[in-house]
C-alpha cells in the first residue's frame, strides 16, 4: 500500500502521461523522494529507470538512485549509476 504522499505522485505522474505529455524529472524526482521517504525502494528504482529511458535525469535523480541502491543493499550498482551519470 503506498503512503498518500506517494500516492498522489504516482497519480499526478500517470495523468499528466496519460494526457500524452512526459513529466519533467522535477515530478519524477518529487515522486522518487516520496517513495524513498516511505523506504520504498524498489518503486523508486521502477521511478529511476522511466526517469533514465526518457533520458531527463539530473544530479538529484541519480542520488535519489544511489538512495535506493543503499536501501536495497545493492552497492555495486552505486558504482555503475556514478559511471552513467558522467557519461
Amino acid at each position: 500500500m503506498f503512503s498518500e504522499p506517494l500516492r498522489l505522485q504516482i497519480l499526478q505522474l500517470q495523468e499528466v502521461q496519460q494526457r500524452g505529455f512526459q513529466p519533467k524529472v522535477e515530478d519524477f524526482n518529487s515522486a522518487m523522494a516520496a517513495c524513498a521517504a516511505g523506504q520504498r525502494w524498489g518503486d523508486l528504482h521502477l521511478l529511476f529507470e522511466q526517469v533514465q529511458n526518457a533520458e531527463i535525469a539530473n544530479a538529484e535523480s541519480y542520488r535519489l538512485a544511489m538512495e535506493a541502491c543503499n536501501g536495497l543493499r545493492c552497492e555495486n550498482n552505486v558504482v555503475e549509476l556514478l559511471r552513467t551519470a558522467q557519461e
